[in-house]
């Protein structure tokens, strides 16, 4: 019986112990960006929660998974910060988390210098006691190339504003171009990279009108373009 109970406990521990040891609040995906913008910088932050019951000590590392020539990327956890570059890198620093405790100090960037690409990269999360305690989550940093540019056009195109955001009933978002746009639009996508919406823009500047009873609650992302080219994306958040 005694060596029963001690297989038993074995395989629950096997089973169990190595459970989920954060949770993320804020998390994203997906972040989306336009090589048009070779100055742009793509980031993301996260609260940080010890999911166990015991006090931990945390540290994080970057996985590279995918990467795009020319990018570099960068994260941070408690006060340090690794360099701007694309290799697996874990950080020194040690952040203890009671049960329940949590961390808003990490963050992530990433510079794509106008290349276009996927670049993926996985942070996890790990017990400093036990690194095979941990907890990965993965990030595209999907950077669109622009299309059908006429470089002897200087047209520019903008997003001012998105208020209110998030959307919880109507929102507008406010655009303007530096001349009149001959093909342009707003295109609204969802977190997968999905048209959700596409609204034909006519006039030098305006408004668009955003209804959240025709989206689902979550993270949209919108660009202004004209002609195939893509001034700039912005985030809308959805809650109602």
């Amino acid at each position: 019986m005694k060596i029963a109970f001690t297989l038993l406990a074995a395989v629950l521990f096997t089973t169990f112990g190595f459970s989920q040891i954060v949770t993320l609040t804020n998390e994203e995906n997906v972040v989306y960006g336009t090589s048009a913008t070779d100055g742009e910088e793509l980031g993301v932050a996260w609260n940080v929660t010890n999911a166990t019951g015991n006090a931990m000590d945390i540290k994080c590392k970057r996985v590279p998974v995918a990467q795009v020539d020319g990018a570099l990327s960068q994260f941070c956890w408690g006060i340090l910060c690794s360099p701007w570059n694309t290799g697996p890198t874990t950080l020194n620093e040690i952040v203890t988390l009671e049960p329940g405790q949590t961390s808003n100090s990490f963050y992530a960037k990433y510079r794509h210098y106008g290349n276009a690409g996927d670049g993926v990269y996985s942070y996890c999360f790990f017990n400093d006691a036990d690194p095979t305690q941990e907890f990965c989550y993965e990030v595209s940093y999907l950077v669109a190339a622009t299309v059908n540019v006429n470089e002897s056009v200087k047209l520019q195109g903008e997003i001012t504003s998105v208020t209110p955001n998030p959307v919880v009933n109507k929102g507008t978002i406010a655009y303007q171009f530096t001349g009149n746009p001959s093909d342009a639009s707003l295109t609204m996508y969802n977190m997968l990279g999905a048209v959700v919406k596409k609204v034909k823009l006519i006039n030098k500047q305006g408004l668009v009108i955003i209804d959240a009873n025709e989206y689902e609650n979550g993270i949209y992302f919108c660009a202004i373009q004209n002609e195939g080219k893509v001034f700039q994306t912005s985030r809308i958040v959805i809650s109602h």
